[in-house]
């Protein structure tokens, strides 16, 4: 289910890939308009495999001959000297220590940049004052910088498509009393590191070590990878950069130690990161070795302990499946012009390409939406579609009863993945059953805590109830959604952010219903789903002028996207009776709203 679908559709940034096969696919950067959001699903990964693999055999060795290189580049020849690999850092940005060299004569600090593809940076400057330097934790003292083989100070560095560029810093030798220190590289704080261990961390030193080794093949482009925990990922995709770990992958391969405390982690790709789109790796860590085998797309085999092998036995069915229709699928996939596609679909497509006036193109996109798959495809492409599909239902009602009648720990990302797809599966009754099995077993796990938030955003569906939820105006100030709504006779609540194009302008459209039924008890409050901080919704507030109350979800801190189950989109309408709390609608149309509201509200 992860290989890339509609690759040069999706490339236009016209219309989404295929709900069939996809990679995993986050929002656009808030700096650039999304015209249309995937929504996230944390699905399984294809991590399967009962050989351990002759590349894996390969990857300590390489790893370890790295690190041997770093003292060797550090030009050490003394009887005292350690390196600390993927040190732990208490603050960081864009620049990332990879590990540090410490010796009698130098301090060696290999760090990683990351950044977009063709974003500038430097590292330092022309004065005095602007060269990098440490500063050791707990003497306070100034190490000076010696120079490196491979950086320039004060050069403005251009980012490739890898979105990663490493260098090799020398400092003086720190003092061995030193547990910390701070890394100053540049003026802008995005590019200094604070809090960088020296030693083993207590997590580590108190609990057993999970020893993460993987290698990657046909991946040239992935220089880095991001690791976090699953939940910290889940609960803001956009903000996983300030809380992950930076992980080098060094010919092909890469390793790191974690805790081994049985949570659920995930792996991703820096440079797919980047483009708004990519393959992840999720694994349990677990005491011992967790190896991982990486292709070209997704992970191929994740090994060791007896979670990930739960996790894998209970996905083998559908991998069977995916693997089996897979390449016929690219195949169509890759021909060029969207040759799979209908006359129809490449009529409209053409179309939107070079509309430019907004509304057309909108128009355009919802009469893509309103297509049936048969009218999207062409006849043989659709029949290889219906096939695959219905085998994959197969595998997936099979998977479905092994796991409601043996529950495992283990098998929860996947029900996990279910749950927050519900709504695209046909059996959804056993889907919401076996959800509530899982969540009630493992109540006091935090895997099994999160299932259950996410049951209880099932339902907040048609015909459903509404969530009540607090959330701050644009000033601070707290404000209750049942208190803003209460008299009216019909409220739209309107989810959508600075960033997403298609929200802006769907609110532009409701605005003359708004102001023809806001004196008859029709209320609209809109919440703003922002990042960093508020200053483009206030600029975009200004500009459309919107006459509702405007509330903030920044970074996701009362998680009103989960609750609403609506995914990493920028936007959901959801249109709601306040006497019965029901949800009336999800994302209705402009004309849809109007006759609701009229009914609702009455005409003059």
């Amino acid at each position: 289910m992860l290989a890339e679908a509609h690759r040069s559709v999706c490339r236009s940034g016209i219309f989404p890939v295929s709900p069939a096969r996809k990679p995993h696919n986050a929002v656009r950067p808030p700096a650039a308009e999304a015209d249309l959001s995937i929504k996230r699903t944390p699905g399984p990964m294809n991590t399967e495999s009962t050989g351990e693999g002759n590349l894996l055999k390969k990857c300590s060795a390489v790893i370890l001959r790295g690190l041997t290189v770093v003292l060797s580049a550090a030009a050490v020849s003394c009887s005292h000297s350690r390196i600390v690999e993927n040190p732990l850092c208490g603050q960081a940005g864009n620049l990332r220590v990879l590990r540090i060299g410490v010796a009698d004569t130098a301090t060696l600090v290999d760090v990683a940049v990351i950044g977009y593809p063709d974003s500038l940076f430097a590292i330092g400057g022309d004065k005095p004052c602007e060269t990098p330097y440490l500063t050791g934790h707990p003497s306070g003292r100034r190490y000076r910088y010696l120079g490196s083989d491979d950086l320039q100070i004060g050069h403005r560095y251009t980012h490739d498509t890898t979105g990663c560029m490493r260098f090799a810093m020398r400092f003086e030798p720190l003092d061995p009393a030193e547990r910390e220190i701070d890394l100053t590289a540049s003026a802008e704080s995005s590019l200094n590191a604070g809090g960088i261990t020296l030693v083993q961390p207590d997590s580590l030193c108190k609990v057993p070590v999970c020893r993460v080794e993987g290698v990657l093949s046909d991946r040239p482009a992935t220089r880095a990878l991001l690791l976090c925990r699953w939940l910290d990922y889940d609960d803001n995709v956009r903000g996983i950069v300030q809380k992950s770990r930076v992980i080098p992958v060094e010919n092909g391969c890469f390793g790191c130690e974690i805790p081994a405390d049985g949570d659920l982690y995930i792996l991703i790709p820096w440079n797919e990161y980047v483009m708004s789109g990519w393959y992840q790796c999720q694994f349990f860590a677990e005491k011992g070795k967790v190896r991982i085998e990486w292709g070209a797309e997704a992970p191929t085999a994740v090994e060791g302990g007896r979670l990930n092998a739960e996790k894998a036995s209970l996905a083998a069915p559908m991998r069977v499946v995916e693997e089996t229709y897979g390449p016929r699928i690219d195949a169509f996939y890759d021909q060029p012009d969207e040759a799979y596609m209908s006359a129809r679909v490449c009529g409209i497509i053409a179309q939107a390409r070079s509309e430019t006036d907004p509304d057309k193109r909108d128009s355009l996109i919802g009469e893509f939406h309103a297509l049936s798959e048969e009218e999207l495809y062409r006849p043989e492409f659709h029949a290889l579609l219906s096939e695959y599909r219905t085998e994959m239902k197969k595998a997936a009602d099979a998977t479905l009863h092994r796991a409601e009648s043996d529950v495992r720990l283990g098998y929860l990302p996947w029900v996990i993945s279910r749950i927050c797809s519900y709504d695209r599966q046909d059996d959804r009754d056993g889907i919401m059953r076996l959800a509530g099995i899982y969540a009630g077993r493992f109540a006091g796990n935090p895997l099994g805590e999160r299932l259950g938030e996410y049951l209880r955003a099932a339902s907040v569906e048609v015909g459903g109830r509404y969530m009540d939820f607090e959330a701050p105006d644009r000033a601070g100030a707290m404000h209750r959604f049942s208190d803003m709504i209460e008299g009216s006779c019909i409220v739209l609540l309107d989810m959508w952010a600075s960033w997403c194009g298609p929200c802006r302008r769907a609110a532009m459209r409701n605005k003359p219903i708004y102001e023809k039924y806001r004196d008859r008890g029709f209320v609209v409050v809109s919440v703003a789903r922002e990042f960093g901080s508020t200053d483009a919704l206030d600029a975009a507030v200004a500009r459309d002028g919107y006459e509702w109350p405007v509330l903030v979800e920044l970074d996701d801190r009362i998680s009103l996207w989960r609750t609403y189950n609506a995914g990493d989109s920028g936007g959901l309408l959801v249109l709601i009776d306040p006497a019965t709390r029901e949800i009336l609608a999800r994302n209705p149309s402009t004309e849809q709203i109007e006759q609701t509201v009229s009914r609702y509200c009455g005409e003059e």
